[in-house]
């Protein structure tokens, strides 16, 4: 106890995991946003996978995942227990999905769950597979992939099925203006292009494969029969029909806007009753300078408090440091924190009005009762 509160630095330990674990997915593509709303339509290539044994390597899960087809990426945090892969084909993780799920790896069996459909950001090279018009990095690309999301309903009657071509087995030296010369002989092409990834120096790299897409079936399976296996900068191509959707889906979901900071001062809910106001303190305190903690007590400020407190802060940049770093997963004593910006000051009063109609009769209550024993007189 001389080093603080257990509880405390459990939370914060915790608070330290969520945050790497974060960035991590962001840097790798992930939009976060997608986990956080109401259900919506899921993804056909890529796979959360659970229950995962500590200590896992990204190797581990890639070999038995290959098994089942063409692996696009597996991202594992360092300290996750949850992984998410990504196929090139929808009915190669179909059948690596129904094979894996519940099946024992280590000692521990396997979780599967289909991702939400918007779970990569659109704007990630490696991401942008066999999506309507797949793009490099350049900003005229870009512009490319908004005006297609902006006109989604004209996409659907573009983008026709069997039109796409995916092609294996590229030179990693190969450029996507070598496969438009190569693919062009068969007919009119929409977009050719080569799947990249991001090195550690943020450099674009090929990742040995693309796409295709022809503007009419008949000249992707005029390509497949005469450009199968024909050979570009010293690689014979392997080609098949994409049947991944080539329209990005956009559910219409109502994403909850989070209330914007105007204050210093922290709503925290879900408090654990056993909490103390100096563990609150000190596990905000990590965070900046404290101005106040206050935990609101029932019955009149007896007793224990209500599961709900303030932390205001001496300055809104501390405030918001702290509100960012434990609003996600954070654990006091099993319970999670629930973190909201306080309205004013008049918030606590609100609070203890709400609260105190479980213990003292409203208004309407008295006045319900009053009508029955005028009724009961009246038979009397």
């Amino acid at each position: 106890e001389g080093k603080g509160s257990v509880a405390v630095r459990m939370a914060l330990g915790e608070t330290q995991i969520v945050q790497e674990t974060r960035q991590f997915l962001i840097d790798n593509g992930v939009k976060l946003d997608s986990f956080s709303q109401g259900a919506g339509k899921r993804s056909k290539t890529v796979i959360l996978v659970k229950n995962i044994p500590v200590g896992t390597q990204v190797e581990e899960l890639e070999k038995i995942f290959k098994k089942y087809g063409d692996v696009a990426r597996v991202l594992l945090p360092s300290a996750g227990v949850t992984a998410i892969v990504e196929f090139l084909e929808p009915t190669e993780a179909k059948q690596a999905f129904t094979k894996l799920a519940y099946s024992k790896f280590q000692h521990v069996p396997l979780y599967l769950e289909w991702a939400p459909m918007d779970v990569f950001c659109t704007t990630t090279p490696e991401t942008k597979k066999s999506e309507k018009k797949q793009s490099s990095i350049d900003e005229d690309d870009q512009a490319k992939d908004e005006n297609e999301a902006d006109n989604s309903s004209e996409g659907e009657e573009e983008h026709l099925p069997g039109c796409t071509l995916f092609v294996k087995n590229l030179n990693f030296l190969t450029t996507e203006e070598t496969l438009v010369k190569t693919f062009e002989k068969c007919g009119p092409l929409k977009s050719c292009s080569i799947s990249k990834k991001k090195d550690k120096t943020g450099s674009l790299l090929s990742m040995g494969y693309g796409f295709a897409e022809y503007a009419k079936s008949e000249s992707a399976n005029k390509a497949l029969k005469l450009l199968q296996h024909c050979t570009v900068d010293g690689h014979q191509l392997e080609l098949k029909i994409s049947n991944r959707a080539t329209i990005t889906v956009n559910p219409a979901r109502k994403f909850q806007k989070a209330k914007k900071q105007t204050v210093s001062k922290i709503l925290i809910r879900n408090i654990p009753f056993q909490t103390k106001v100096k563990e609150i303190r000190e596990l905000f305190s990590t965070f900046g300078e404290i101005k106040t903690v206050r935990l609101p007590k029932k019955m009149g400020g007896t007793g224990a408090h209500r599961g709900f407190g303030f932390v205001d802060f001496l300055t809104k940049q501390d405030a918001k440091k702290a509100f960012n770093a434990l609003c996600h997963s954070t654990h006091l004593y099993g319970r999670r924190l629930v973190l909201e910006w306080a309205d004013s000051e008049d918030t606590v009063e609100t609070l203890r009005r709400k609260t105190a109609e479980h213990y003292h009769d409203s208004p309407k209550k008295k006045r319900q009762s009053e009508i029955l024993d005028e009724i009961m007189e009246g038979k009397d």
